[in-house]
């Protein structure tokens, strides 16, 4: 009875060891085995960790010194990897874009003209030849204070003294784009560079995109609404050579819905008067008492320097108009 009582103590003891064993050894198991699964869990992210860092890095936005503040974007580069070999040489032999005033940018004055190899130059190499050439041929753009150029609605890129007004062209930024397109095999034509300030820029995007184009030859004037032709029509203006329209940047400055207008020689009624010149007596008006409208009215029969409106069309205008309203006349 001794001996088994003896055995059966040992055996009781012997189990308690191996459950204590087990409870210490049992956390550890279990804590191994989630350390074990979470390397799993990770280890295919890893896998593509390269590929995916590579792939993110071209698509943040580049800066480069030459550039200045402008922050050139390019999606489809990898500017740290990008190599200028025999492929882009072959490529660029074919490059050329055309801005409106005819000047040219291509291959001829970018790689041979400046001694560069188009198989071995580099982004900032090629940068500086573009930054090189532009000032050349885009100083036509870049006007001096009070004067700016604007686009036609006809595609014709006229200029037009405005006090205190300028247009600047950044030139870092226009050769940035430059750069891209040389990059993306692609070209241009009939392109207005990147201004930092421009005044067709603000009279398009400036107080909802609103004002009032007036073609003198055309004879013919628009009215602009956020952006868009909303409404346009032929016009006469002032007696070529004798009482010209004035031409230029204006702003309107007086409106009167009702007015007798009155001059040395003449006294009429207009319904809708809107005086775009602070000094002078110039305005947009209807003029009820014409039958015709456009062609070469104006070189005999013009107005006394108004712009002449259909009635219908004067009324429109008047609607979208305000005090401060841009009106350019070329």
């Amino acid at each position: 009875m001794r001996t088994g009582t003896f055995l059966s103590k040992t055996q009781w003891m012997a189990g308690m060891v191996l459950m204590l064993i087990a409870v210490l050894l049992f956390p550890v198991t279990v804590s191994a085995q989630e350390g074990f699964t979470e390397l799993q869990t990770e280890a295919p992210a890893q896998e593509g960790t390269e590929e995916t860092q590579a792939e993110a890095s071209t698509q943040e936005p580049v800066m480069d010194p030459l550039t200045k503040a402008y922050t050139v974007c390019y999606p489809q580069y990898d500017h740290s990897t990008y190599l200028y070999d025999e492929a882009f040489a072959q490529q660029a032999s074919s490059f050329q874009m055309t801005y409106r005033n005819g000047f040219i940018v291509n291959y001829q004055n970018l790689f041979p003209d400046q001694g560069l190899d188009p198989a071995t130059v580099d982004d900032q190499t090629l940068l500086q030849a573009i930054l090189n050439i532009l000032p050349v041929g885009l100083s036509y753009f870049d006007t001096s204070d009070g004067v700016v150029g604007f686009t036609t609605t006809g595609g014709t890129y006229v200029k037009f003294n405005k006090e205190g007004a300028t247009d600047d062209v950044d030139y870092a930024a226009e050769a940035a784009y430059v750069l891209d397109l040389i990059r993306r095999g692609e070209t241009t034509s009939d392109r207005l560079p990147i201004y930092q300030t421009s005044m067709a820029d603000t009279i398009r995007n400036e107080l909802s995109g609103t004002y009032v184009e007036v073609s003198l030859n055309a004879q013919h004037c628009w009215l602009y609404q956020n952006g868009v032709v909303t409404g346009e029509s032929d016009i006469v203006t002032g007696t070529k050579g004798k009482t010209d329209t004035p031409q230029g940047f204006f702003d309107v400055v007086l409106m009167v819905n009702g007015k007798i207008l009155k001059g040395e020689d003449y006294e009429c009624w207009v319904d809708k008067w809107m005086r775009f010149t602070p000094n002078g007596n110039y305005g947009l008006h209807d003029a009820s008492w014409r039958g015709r409208f456009g062609g070469s009215i104006y070189e005999r029969n013009g107005s006394h320097g108004c712009v002449n409106l259909p009635t219908r069309f004067a009324y429109q205008v008047y609607d979208a108009a305000f005090v401060g309203m841009p009106v350019v006349i070329y």
